[in-house]
């Protein structure tokens, strides 16, 4: 994590928020929305005093007093040895672990004429709007919350997008249908691709598994079992009305969709924000978290086995798709910012 934050999101700030203030000049922003790890965002509000909303496409990153610092999964715990476990880990973070990353900021700060930042990165909080792209049941009791944090709900969900389906697609219907997938970034299939077609080679299911690359890489998975079926992709709003559980490592916004459409879900991830995301997901009911990237197929058919049989997942995640439906999404999010772009005019 801490290489992921110096190579891609500290180092290029500098020149990030020189760009935007380039931009700025040249045509005006009344109002900047930009992603919660994009630092040069915060930056330009100071530079511009113009208001900025942060779009969260991940768990909540913000700090309180009843969360460990984010990246250590930890449960939340608000008595006052939990205040105390978490103000001490939060020192340890900011302090050791990340200090020549602050230093680095820093140093990127002053070079635009501002002071030394105060927070660190995942404690930055947009003084205007603070959108969370899930619903507050997802994410972990906060009674610190700031106000300006609105959920609303799943965003990324196209129902227009175009699909050409495979030849088996009317073999989906009327069987119960598992979907694995890795989403798009770590797409080694050993991780939880291959065995989760082994572990449910010989189960009365039917698997989708989908590797989340360009050129499809359905090789890598091997020969697959006769109640397996594959794709490099498939949109999930022309696929998750028709699946049961889904199989994941974790990504954030695969597990949103999978929750707008009530699905529970076995999870196995262990890098970037996944364990986060996992950990969240299984406080919530919808899930069994297998708590590591490699699971055993034994694992994997004993959890999906759960999933389908025990009803509690299912209620969990349709009560997770009432809240969904009920937070406004994209439209939710437009209102939002219209107010802080009112407010500023």
């Amino acid at each position: 994590m801490r290489f992921d934050l110096g190579t891609f999101f500290i180092s290029p700030s500098e020149g990030f928020c020189r760009d935007l203030i380039r931009l700025h000049e040249e045509s005006p922003a009344d109002l900047l929305v930009c992603d919660s790890f994009l630092m040069a965002g915060a930056w330009w509000s100071e530079c511009t005093g113009r208001p900025w909303v942060q779009l969260c496409c991940t768990v909540l990153t913000l700090p309180s007093r009843a969360l460990a610092p984010f990246g250590l999964s930890l449960p939340p715990d608000d008595s006052w040895l939990g205040r105390i476990r978490n103000r001490l880990l939060q020192g340890l973070v900011r302090n050791v672990l990340f200090r020549s990353l602050r230093r680095s900021a820093d140093q990127a700060r002053a070079a635009l004429s501002l002071p030394p930042m105060r927070p660190w990165l995942f404690d930055v909080v947009s003084p205007h709007l603070v959108l969370s792209g899930t619903v507050q049941s997802f994410e972990y009791p906060r009674p610190d919350c700031p106000r300006q944090v609105v959920f609303v709900g799943p965003l990324l969900e196209n129902k227009d997008e175009a699909f050409a389906p495979p030849a088996w697609w009317g073999e989906l219907d009327n069987t119960t249908v598992v979907h694995v997938s890795q989403g798009t970034i770590s797409n080694d299939p050993t991780q939880l691709l291959r065995p989760t077609l082994e572990a449910l080679a010989d189960e009365p299911v039917l698997v989708v598994a989908c590797t989340g690359r360009l050129d499809g890489g359905l090789d890598a998975l091997g020969p697959l079992p006769p109640n397996a079926r594959a794709a490099g992709y498939i949109p999930y709003g022309i696929l998750l009305p028709k699946v049961s559980v889904v199989v994941t490592n974790g990504g954030f916004q695969g597990v949103q969709a999978a929750l707008r459409h009530g699905i529970p879900m076995v999870t196995a991830g262990k890098s970037e924000d996944k364990p986060e995301v996992c950990a969240r997901l299984q406080l919530t009911g919808a899930s069994i978290d297998l708590a590591t990237a490699t699971p055993e197929p034994s694992a994997i058919r004993s959890a999906v086995r759960r999933v389908l049989e025990e009803p509690s997942f299912r209620i969990s995640a349709a009560a997770l798709a009432q809240e969904a439906a009920e937070a406004g999404g994209a439209h939710g999010a437009v209102d939002a910012i219209e107010v802080v772009l009112g407010s500023a005019r």
